[in-house]
This record gives structure tokens, sequence and C-alpha cells, in this order.
């Protein structure tokens, strides 16, 4: 193969690494890293496996065994580092980060073959791994998921080295693929088997349950039916539901309960039907699980709700409040403040789940976006039962008054009384993402103006709960709401919050009383320049994103 030849492949391998960063982190919604590396391996390994036969045959000695377990080895690590890093960060910071291992090579060649490195090869390396960091959100964001990808470099550019140099010295590069690709299967594999996502007791991702899902039968009359009513859980053991008694307990089936539970009593069984739907409640858990056909591919769909004790104290604590006269002045202003929704203790335990990864679902810089400065968090399912629990409460009280306003603009959309219900609507709009996000602010940040639309489906209607204290915590930070009227020159709102106080406001239209009806008014919100301190805010969003 020509110089030319060689780099061309390498080139298009190159390709095909970069684009695969985006199916990586994608397949960690449904298998977890150790399970996700194994299946990917064993799959390659399998596909390359015939090619063998192509290859002239050669004795193998002990001094190729070692280089074939060497290489075998360093991209065992590197592929099972790289998968674990997309749990705590983003896709393009993971593309960047593990970029990194292509500048490293020159380094690792000089370690491992004394290869001469140039100054200018090596002032190129170094200076290209401070821009991959720079690139990624510098120092400042660096968190366990980029070094996780940083070491899965490092074991790249190693692999690199020693792959180049069997390959000089031996040839046959499927021999050399197919063994790494199954030695990573056969070591990653019987850990997804026993613990991961692959076991018996866990078919779902860490966090979701497991539900024994009917193709629904479809005739001329309905687009979608249920074929059946038949619910399953399993005990698993999961990254997210860390807590094993917060599992339900195996074996629980509509109309009879078996397995653990039933002898010792911990699930309480009850089936309501609901149309489509079913709620199956355990002693701490309520989910409703809607068995349809997906209209877009024959998916069954599992809405995620909360326990239900949190959801009882929710509800309990908004029906504190006199809705009547909040639901006047979200329609005469576009907003309404409830006070101390929170406590002090409930807002520093929320605030305190920032730094922990295993809660979100992505990470965001405001800054590389253009949105402001400042960064936030979106929440992945299960939520936190505190924010799963508000959301669910709040809800019925706001559809009132988002189905009130769209009668008054002409808009046909109603919104049903139930939030599940509602995630059933994102959810056959493509929309199967939590939105809920936890803000943070230091000074200097703020938040652009601008609207939460996720996608074609968007609840008219959200919260903001302030969880830091005003002048003390923080100074600056003001919540602002923008209201631009139609032939009119804009008009903005202040909002004063306290720590534990909740904001409901409009997320891009509303109604607004004229001489000739109603008109639409259009709405966006966003927070002023924090002058010092640190300054956490947790909005609550009741559709999903696409």
């Amino acid at each position: 193969m020509s110089k030319l030849h060689a780099n061309l492949v390498l080139l298009f391998a190159e390709a095909l690494w970069g684009f695969g960063n985006i199916p990586q982190k994608t397949i960690l919604d449904h298998l977890d890293p150790l399970s996700a590396v194994g299946m990917r391996c064993l799959i390659g390994g399998l596909m390359v496996l015939p090619l063998i036969a192509t290859e002239p045959r050669r004795r193998a000695g002990g001094l190729y065994r070692a280089s074939l377990a060497r290489i075998s080895a360093l991209f065992a690590v590197a592929v099972v580092f790289q998968q674990i890093g997309y749990l705590g960060t983003s896709v393009t910071n993971a593309s960047f980060l593990v970029s990194t291992s292509t500048v490293m090579t020159p380094i690792a060649a000089r370690l491992l073959t004394g290869e001469r490195l140039t100054t200018t090869v090596g002032l190129a390396a170094g200076l290209s791994v401070v821009g991959a960091l720079l690139l990624s959100g510098g120092i400042a964001s660096f968190n366990r998921g980029d070094a996780a990808i940083m070491l899965s470099a490092v074991c790249f550019a190693l692999w690199m080295v020693e792959l180049g140099r069997h390959a000089q010295t031996y040839g046959r590069p499927f021999t050399a693929m197919a063994t790494q690709c199954l030695g990573a299967a056969v070591v990653t594999l019987p850990f997804g088997l026993l613990h991961g996502n692959l076991s018996p007791g866990c078919r779902a991702f860490p966090g979701r349950a497991d539900v024994v899902r009917r193709r629904a039968r479809r005739d001329d009359h309905a687009r979608r039916r249920p074929l059946s009513r038949h619910v399953r859980w399993q005990n698993c053991q999961s990254r997210r539901l860390t807590n094993p008694n917060r599992c339900p307990a195996e074996g629980i089936e509509i109309g009879r309960q078996t397995g653990p539970g039933a002898a010792r009593g911990d699930a309480s069984l009850c089936a309501t039907p609901l149309g489509r739907k079913r709620v199956v409640c355990t002693r701490r858990f309520t989910h409703l699980i809607a068995e349809a056909d997906d209209a877009r591919g024959g998916r069954a769909m599992t809405i995620h709700t909360v326990p239900e004790a949190a959801v009882r104290s929710a509800e309990a604590r908004v029906a504190g409040y006199d809705w009547q006269a909040l639901a006047e002045e979200m329609s005469g202003y576009g907003c309404a403040v409830m006070e101390k929704l929170l406590t002090s203790e409930e807002c520093r335990e929320i605030a305190g789940l920032y730094p922990d990864e295993s809660h979100f679902r992505s990470h965001v810089h405001m800054a590389r976006h253009g949105f402001g400065k400042g960064e936030y968090r979106y929440f992945r399912y299960p939520l936190p039962e505190l924010i799963g629990g508000l959301r669910t409460a709040l809800y019925p009280r706001l559809a009132a008054v988002a189905n009130d306003w769209n009668e008054r603009m002409g808009i046909a959309q109603r919104y049903p009384d139930e939030h599940a219900a509602f995630l059933k609507q994102c959810y056959e709009q493509g929309q199967t993402r939590p939105t809920p996000l936890l803000l943070q602010y230091v000074a200097g940040d703020f938040n652009c103006l601008h609207q939460d639309l996720y996608g074609d489906l968007a609840f008219p209607l959200q919260v903001a709960i302030l969880l830091s204290e005003p002048d003390k915590d923080f100074t600056g930070g003001e919540f602002v709401l923008t209201e631009q009227r139609p032939r009119m020159q804009s008009r903005a709102e202040v909002v004063p919050l306290r720590q534990g106080d909740a904001v409901a406001f409009a997320v891009h239209n509303r109604p607004v009383q004229g001489s000739k009806g109603s008109y639409r008014v259009n709405l966006r919100h966003g927070v002023s320049r924090l002058r010092s301190g640190l300054r956490h805010t947790v909005g609550i969003i009741f559709h999903d994103a696409k």
C-alpha cells in the first residue's frame, strides 16, 4: 500500500471514529457502559473474524502473542474509559478531548520506541492538547467525565504506537483487529451479564422500569389499542437508584403477586383502568405505564412518574396557595409568585445535587452557545423526588390556566388534566428527554432573554424556584420577564424572589384583553447580571425535549 493510500485509509477511519461519538453517547440511554463496550466489540470482532482467512498464515511465537496481548489490553482499557467518560460529559467535550490522543502519539512513540521527537512536533503536540482543553470548556469546567476521556486518550495514544509496531513487525491486521475486539468483549460482557443491563434482573437502563410489552393490535376504528395489561417489575441494581430499597419487588403483575414481595407484603398492588393506561402501585412507587404502539415505529412507551408519597406531599403543599388569585395574576402580568414553596433545607438539598453528575443527562455552558454566561444541567429520569413531585402536582393547576389562555387566543390545543397524559403526547411527538434543570451563576454571569421551547409541543407555563438567598448568598441576578406587544414598546417585569420562592410564568405567548377582544403578546425571560456570590435556581418545565 502506498503512503497516499495509507493516509487516505487512516483519514477514513478517523472520520468513522468521529461520527461514532454520537452513537456512543446515545447508546447509554439503553445500556450501561460495560454492556455497551461488550456488545460493540463483540459485533465488531465477529464481523472481522471471517477476513482472517484472507491473511497469510504464520507461525505464532511467544513475542507475537505478547505483542497481541499488549494491544488488546490497551484497546480494552481505552474503550472502557471512553465509554464511562460519556456518562459525565457532552459529546462535544468528549470529541475534543479524545482527539488529543493523536497529538499524544509522538510523545508515546518517544517513550516506548525511542523515536526522535522534533521540536516542531513536540510544540505542536503541546499546543494541540491545550487547544483541545480550551475548546472543551477549559480547566475550570473539567469534571470526572472529562478526566476519564483524557485517560482514554492516553491509552489510545499508547495503543496506536503498539499497534503500529505490531503491524510493521507481524502484519495480519485482521487478526489483530479481531483479537482486540473479541478480547475487550470477553472482559466486559461478563460484568454486563452479572451486574449491568444485560443481567436477567435488569434489562433496561438504570432507573427505568423493565416493562414486559405487547404489540398493539390495529383496527379500522382506532390508531392504537393495547394488547396486554401485563406489567412486570424487575428488581435491578442500577447506578441511578443506588438505594436498593427504592426498587420495587420482583415479579409483580396485574391481578396477582409473586416473588419476594408477596411473602413480605412489601408491595400493595392495585390496578386502575385509565383508558389505555394502568397505574401499578407499590408501597413507595407509582408508575403510569401506557402500552401502545407508537405511530412512528410501533414502540411501546414508559412514562416515568415519581414516588407516591412525594406526589401526595407536593399536592398538599401546592393546595395551600390561592390558585384563583395566582391565575388572575398570571393572566394579568404573565407571572405569579408562590412564596416559600420550598424550605431553606430543601433548597440547599437540591442545590447540593449540582456537583453530582449522576443526576443529570447533560451539562451546558451558556457562553459557548451565546445564551449568556453561567451554566446549567438537565436532570435525567428518574427525577429527584422533590422535583418530580412538584412537577406532577403543579401541572393540573397550571393546565387550567393554559386551557383558558388557549381558548382566549383561539388556539385549538387543550391540555389533559394529568401530567402523565401530557407526557404521552410529548412522546408521540418524539419529545422524550426530561427538561427540568438546575442552573448555577457566579459573579458576572447572566442569562439572555429566551424561551424554553424544546419541540413542536410546548406547555405554555413553567416554574422557576430560587434556591439561594438574595443579599446573603448573592447580589444582583434578578429574574426578568419581558413582554413584546404588537405595535407597542415592550414591557419589562422584574420579579423579586426570596429563597424558596417560586415564580410561574408564561413560556411563549399569553392573551391580553384589548378593546376588540384578546390578542397575543410574546414573552421572554432571563436573569440580570450577578454582582457577587453564587446563585442556584431550579427550573420545572412540563414538556419534554426532542
